[in-house]
C-alpha cells in the first residue's frame, strides 16, 4: 500500500533537504573560497615584498624566521616574478592545504635569476588561513620556514 504525503508537506521535506545539505556544505565552501583569496594575497605580498602582509598571512610562530630571511634583508632579495601553482585540501572540512608556487628572484650584487618552488602547509586558525610551514624545494633554503 502506498503512503500519501501532503503536498505542502512533500515540499517542505524537499526545501529542507535542499538548504540543510547546502547549509553543510557552506563552511567548507566558505573556507575554500577564502583560501583561494588567500593564496593570491600570498603571491602578490611576496611578488611586492609587503612584509606587513607576509607577516598577517604566517603563523606567529614563524615571524622570527619570516624576518631574518625575507623581510630584514631589505633591497638585497629581489623577487622578480611569481606564479601560482596548485592549491590542494587536504581534509574534508578544510582546516589545512597545501599551496604550490614558484618565485623568481635574485641577491644583489648578483643578477643571475633564481627559481625556488615552495610549498606552503596553510591551517585555518581563528577564521583565517595563516601559512604554518614552508619548504624551498629549489635547493637554495632561501625561503624554507619552519
Amino acid at each position: 500500500m502506498p503512503v500519501r504525503v501532503p503536498r505542502g508537506l512533500l515540499g517542505a521535506l524537499l526545501l529542507l533537504a535542499v538548504v540543510g545539505t547546502s547549509c553543510a556544505a557552506s563552511p567548507r565552501l566558505a573556507r575554500t573560497r577564502q583560501l583561494t583569496e588567500t593564496s593570491f594575497v600570498l603571491q602578490q605580498a611576496y611578488r611586492w615584498k609587503d612584509g606587513e602582509t607576509l607577516r598577517r598571512l604566517f603563523a606567529p610562530e614563524l615571524h622570527p624566521a619570516l624576518t631574518t630571511r625575507l623581510v630584514e634583508p631589505g633591497a638585497d632579495l629581489v623577487i622578480t616574478d611569481t606564479e601560482g601553482g596548485r592549491l590542494e585540501v587536504h581534509d574534508e572540512d578544510a582546516t589545512s592545504a597545501t599551496l604550490n608556487l614558484v618565485l623568481r628572484w635574485y641577491r644583489l650584487p648578483s643578477v643571475t635569476e633564481q627559481t625556488s618552488p615552495l610549498r606552503c602547509k596553510l591551517r585555518h586558525r581563528g577564521g583565517i588561513w595563516v601559512v604554518v610551514e614552508q619548504q624551498d624545494e629549489g635547493g637554495s633554503g632561501v625561503f624554507t620556514l619552519e
